[in-house]
């Protein structure tokens, strides 16, 4: 017989009990919750600091068109916009001879200890033999990047000029055009949690785990200059203003016109922006449909014609722009010929490798591992752990094929707004990732080095980064349905912890050839 003294003890607690963890639980999130903008303020500024010291670790110029880009602000600094592909003007080739580094792509017999000094360190004998022999390979260089839209080129070259105000010369100057690059990323982790806090407003996860998530997001785009770098705050904005718009019937004029221009801008960067067009000509029709079927389409009309206007009659006006002084209404037809690429017939499109699995997967795995860290090499060696990008492609494929599931299987349990913006957010991306692999199909890219005939995929993530937003949301979503599912959902916090801690870690490993070069910021000082 069980001594009756032992039956009536008490049984102690166990540790980790389900009460004692769902307390903690809630806890965390009434911490956060009480602190959120304090909170997001700390993610915005630890954001920025990271782009900041990234970007003063990489020199210039990159394996991404940066030389192409740069030429671009000066000729917009002094007021042209070219008519024609054109060469490099003496003002950007002079820049870009004094602070060019050859460790991005190499050279025959360059190896990372033999690396010759930068220019300004150079005898004036050296320097002088160095003009010499590069001015007239620049002078007869072509810019394929002359005829390309003109907002980000326009922008750049104002704060291009007050750079100049501001005294700043040789490499401080050109470090002053990536500069911007912080507090633009700032403002997308700061839209970011904006976005998520108006349509995902029960989620807590989503609210503070999308901006931790951009906080660490290895993309090298912003390490550069670059015209794709106002993509992905300028889209966010755009979709933000066009979702509210569509849930709310008491949106003044201005609010409209604001997100017209909003659209406007973001198609005038760049033409892999244009699904933003699509999205705006989506929402537009469901908000009429939705007017129509209230009897408010009348006072809704005006609004939506001056979205509509203020969104597509400045892109109108560049393509017909486009058109009567190149001929061509997109202005790509000179790039084209100059990259050396040809249209296939109808017929041969069919046969590109895209349309296989093998092909796909390729596509779909490159694709995924540029939009997570980027395209920078060094010494022609990808700038990436293959590990990381291992991870990056699984979980992207894993989490948003569960994420996409569960938007249709339980659509019932989420609002309207939740519905809509998770719909939107996925067209937007999978027209994204469709846009390249159509553009893809379209050309033979004989003697080109990227696209190439033995790769012929459009794989940089960064044309589609205007997407960030709604793909870190379904990655989440993703990531805390399979948690949930397997039992960890109360460790999602930890693990998504442990995510942010190997992204950066690993880029900042990768990342140490940069930061030991003799032609970065840290060595100009």
């Amino acid at each position: 017989m069980p001594d009756p003294e032992i039956r009536k003890r008490p049984r102690k607690k166990r540790k980790g009990s389900k009460k004692e963890l769902d307390q903690v639980e809630v806890k965390r999130v009434s911490f956060l919750e009480q602190h959120e903008r304090r909170v997001i303020i700390i993610l915005c500024i630890l954001a920025g600091l990271r782009v900041l010291l990234f970007n003063a670790g990489f020199p210039f110029f990159n394996n991404v068109d940066e030389g192409a880009h740069f030429d671009m602000i000066c000729r917009y600094s002094h007021g042209h916009i070219p008519k024609n592909l054109e060469h490099y003007t003496r003002e950007s080739s002079d820049r870009i001879i004094w602070s060019f580094t050859m460790e991005y792509l190499g050279a025959p017999g360059l190896t990372p200890r033999n690396v010759p000094p930068p220019l300004w360190r150079s005898t004036k004998e050296d320097k002088a033999r160095t003009y010499e022999g590069c001015l007239p390979y620049m002078k007869m260089k072509t810019n394929h990047e002359s005829t390309q839209l003109p907002l980000y080129y326009a922008v750049m070259a104002l704060w291009f000029k007050l750079g100049k105000l501001l005294t700043l010369n040789g490499g401080h100057l050109l470090y002053w055009l990536k500069i911007i690059d912080v507090p633009i990323y700032a403002l997308l982790v700061w839209v970011s949690h904006l976005f998520v806090k108006r349509f995902y407003a029960r989620d807590v996860f989503l609210r503070f785990g999308v901006p931790l998530l951009l906080v660490v997001f290895p993309q090298d785009l912003f390490y550069s200059i670059n015209s794709d770098v106002f993509t992905p705050l300028l889209f966010s904005l755009s979709l933000y203003g066009l979702l509210v718009i569509y849930f709310s019937e008491s949106k003044s004029y201005a609010y409209h016109l604001l997100t017209g221009l909003a659209v406007a801008a973001t198609s005038l960067v760049k033409f892999s922006n244009m699904p933003v067009l699509l999205v705006l000509g989506i929402l537009v029709a469901m908000r009429a449909w939705k007017g129509w079927k209230s009897g408010n389409l009348r006072a809704e009309a005006p609004k939506l014609a001056v979205l509509c206007l203020v969104a597509v009659v400045p892109i109108a006006l560049w393509l017909a722009r486009n058109h009567f002084v190149l001929g061509d209404i997109t202005g790509n037809a000179a790039k084209v010929t100059r990259l050396h690429w040809t249209y296939k017939p109808f017929a041969a499109i069919w046969s590109h490798p895209v349309f296989t699995a093998a092909g796909f997967s390729y596509f779909w795995a490159e694709l995924m591992k540029t939009f997570w860290r980027g395209e920078f090499v060094w010494f022609e060696v990808p700038v990436a752990s293959p590990g990381m990008d291992n991870l990056y492609v699984w979980s992207s494929s894993a989490f948003l094929i569960v994420s996409v599931i569960a938007l249709w299987v339980s659509r019932k349990k989420h609002s309207a707004e939740e519905r809509v913006a998770g719909a939107m957010g996925l067209c937007l991306f999978a027209v994204s990732v469709g846009m390249l692999a159509f553009l893809s199909t379209l050309f033979d890219f004989d003697g080109c080095r990227y696209p190439s005939r033995l790769h012929p995929f459009f794989t940089s993530g960064r044309l589609m980064f205007g997407a960030i937003v709604p793909f870190a949301i379904l990655y989440l979503r993703g990531f805390d349905i399979i948690l949930s599912r397997i039992g960890l959902a109360r460790a999602r916090w930890a693990l998504l912890a442990l995510l942010v801690v190997a992204v950066l870690l690993s880029e900042i490993e990768v990342s140490q050839c940069a930061f030991h070069s003799q032609y970065n910021w840290y060595r100009m000082f």
